[in-house]
C-alpha cells in the first residue's frame, strides 16, 4: 500500500517537474548545456552562502554582546580592586 502511494507520488512529481531543456537539446549543443549547469550551480551556491552569512552574522552579534558585557564587568571589578588598594583595605598586589 505504502509503496503504491509513494510510486504514484513519484510519478506525479516527475510529470510536474520537467526541466526547461530536454536531453536532446543538451546532446545537440553540449557547450550550452555545460554553461546552463554552471550558471545554475553558481546561482544555487550564491543563494546558499547568503543564507549562511545571515546566520553567521546573528551568531557574531550575540558573541560581540557577550564580550562587551564581560569587558564591562571586568572593568568594574578592576575599578573596585584599585579603590580597595587606594583605601588600603587590601595589601597592594604585585
Amino acid at each position: 500500500m505504502a509503496r503504491k502511494a509513494s510510486k504514484v507520488i513519484a510519478e506525479n512529481v516527475a510529470e510536474n517537474m520537467k526541466l526547461p531543456v530536454t536531453y536532446k537539446e543538451f546532446a545537440k549543443n553540449p557547450i550550452v548545456a555545460m554553461l546552463f549547469l554552471t550558471i545554475s550551480s553558481t546561482s544555487y551556491l550564491y543563494l546558499a552562502s547568503e543564507k549562511k552569512d545571515a546566520a553567521q552574522d546573528d551568531k557574531i552579534s550575540i558573541l560581540h554582546e557577550m564580550v562587551r558585557r564581560s569587558d564591562s564587568s571586568n572593568a568594574a571589578s578592576t575599578a573596585r580592586l584599585e579603590m580597595a588598594v587606594d583605601l588600603k583595605a587590601l595589601k597592594k598586589f604585585k
